[in-house]
Formats: structure tokens, sequence, C-alpha cells
């Protein structure tokens, strides 16, 4: 049994090889020879897939951050979510760098049930995300800050994105007493 175990491994790897060793060729004659390329060839071959049917978008494709300045006291963010992609909601987080403001308590809408192969039961969403961001102001001046936003999703087809982080300068109107 063990012979025949290492006899059907010594095939599949040269097989392997021999696919490994014409992709290189016929990329190399090509012009276009990359490792990575060689690999998501023979990938393709193996799962009899062909290049470019199972791309991703990039992370600031598939969830494209916006954020305004409503007024002096508050910021909108808002998700636009590529078809096919989630968000996690119990991922997506702000934060305010500023000398002058800091984040008040905001709330993150509800999020539709998902169970996801990769964290569980998770709320998550579709299509878009919009949360008022409330100022705190220690000063009615004029002012710069940053938010910083966190946040991580996923592709329907089974890719999680490693977590995003993403810095927005922003100025802020000067505002009178409350």
């Amino acid at each position: 049994m063990k012979n025949r175990l290492a006899v059907l491994l010594a095939l599949l790897l040269s097989a392997s090889f021999a696919a490994i060793d014409q992709a290189v060729a016929a990329e190399h004659d090509a012009g276009d020879i990359t490792p990575l390329s060689s690999l998501s060839g023979l990938l393709d071959k193996i799962t009899g897939q062909t290049g470019g049917q199972e791309e991703f978008l990039e992370p600031d494709k598939a969830y494209r951050l916006t954020v305004s300045v409503i007024d002096g006291r508050t910021l909108q963010a808002e998700f636009e979510i590529a078809n096919g992609y989630y968000l996690y909601r119990d991922k997506t987080r702000f934060q305010l760098q500023s000398e002058g403001a800091t984040l008040g308590a905001y709330t993150l809408p509800k999020g539709k049930i998902k169970v996801d192969e990769f964290f569980g039961k998770q709320e998550v969403y579709y299509k878009s995300l919009i949360v008022d961001l409330p100022l705190r102001r220690q000063t009615y001046d004029s002012l710069r800050a940053n938010l910083l936003a966190s946040y991580q999703g996923c592709a329907e087809r089974g890719v999680c994105y490693p977590p995003i982080n993403k810095t927005i300068s922003l100025v802020v109107p000067p505002v009178g007493p409350e």
C-alpha cells in the first residue's frame, strides 16, 4: 500500500513539475514571466479556471469611503460597498485626532446577520453604510483634524481583506457657543 501511495505521489509531482515547466516556457517565450504569474497559471490549470475569472477588487474599490464635514459639530462617513462584498459592523471604528475637538459617541446602524466562514455569526453591511460622527468641540475656531477609520470586509466568494486603516484630513469650520 505504501509503495502505491509513493508511486502515485511521484506521478502527481512529476505532472505538476511538467505543468510548471510548460507554463514557465510559455511565459518566457511571451516575455512576461514572473514567479507569481507562473504559480497563478499552474493553479488555474490544476483547478480548471482561466486567469482573471477569480479577480478581486482592490480594497479601495470594494469599500469606497468618503467623509464629509456636515457642519462644525458633525462629520459623516459613507462607505459605498461593491456588489458581492460586505463590511463587518464590529470591525468598523472611527477616531479623531485634533487639538480642539474629540469624537463624540456614535452609533453604527444595525447590519444584516450573516454566518461567516471566517468569524461565525456577524452583523455585516451590504451596498452602503452611512455614519454620523458628532464632534465635541473645545474651541469655537476653525480646526484641522484627522479622522482615523478602521474597517474590515470580505468578498462573498470567500476572500477576506486584512483590516484597513485610513486617515482622512479635514478642515472643520468654526462654531458658536451651544
